[in-house]
């Protein structure tokens, strides 16, 4: 029984199912080209849930110190800006993930959206790399520019509505990730499993008083 409730509060409040995660072995990584100058690095990718509110991205080491500022931009379907931001390049490369974060867009589920990453003012050889890995059958495109390259970005995001509990808590909306259904009948049965685990435990104590 204590299993059942731990699995069941795992799966209402723990797991977030309707996040994209791009996350690739070690050996499967190698950076990017350099970001730098007119050098602008894109990556696709389609929402699984709604209220994406961020986005983590896995600098490269670099053997200089990268120049300037990162420009990221988050564009929505036929290139509508969504989101800008612009960082220090040092604040991004001196760790080994980078979190964005920013307003959350409400009806993110199963629409299309465009990462884009600049740094306009580093020179070749002080810029920015990213990590990448193999091209996956679910992802997006990556370019350099209009030049589309081989692979995809190690990335992930956050969504406020990933969680079978963000879902349950959260008044009807228009558009829902594909995801949803099935979370939802999954919950179903795991409440049922947990309930029948409980009659039968009350039943079989009763049997043995």
């Amino acid at each position: 029984m204590v299993v059942l409730v731990a699995l069941q509060a795992t799966f209402l409040f723990g797991l977030r199912a309707g996040e994209t995660r791009l996350l690739f072995g070690a050996a499967e990584l190698a950076p990017s080209l350099e970001i730098y100058g007119d050098r602008t690095l894109s990556q696709t990718f389609t929402a699984q849930a709604d209220g994406l509110s961020a986005i983590t991205i896995y600098p490269s080491p670099q053997p200089k110190p990268a120049k300037g500022s990162v420009e990221l931009t988050l564009e929505a379907d036929e290139h509508t800006p969504i989101a800008r931001a612009t960082v220090a390049a040092s604040d991004v490369v001196g760790r080994p993930e980078w979190t964005w974060t920013f307003p959350p867009v409400e009806a993110s589920a199963r629409r299309r959206f465009r990462l884009q990453v600049a740094l306009p003012a580093a020179p070749e050889g002080s810029g920015l790399s990213l990590a990448a890995g193999p091209p996956t059958a679910f992802a997006g495109t990556l370019t350099m520019g209009v030049r589309p390259q081989w692979g995809d970005l190690q990335f992930q995001t956050r969504s406020e509505y990933s969680r079978v509990i963000d879902l349950l808590l959260r008044r009807p909306a228009g558009r829902h990730g594909a995801w949803v259904t099935v979370a939802a009948c999954a919950a179903m049965v795991v409440l049922a499993a947990s309930l029948s685990a409980l009659i039968l435990g009350v039943i079989r104590d009763g049997a043995q008083d």
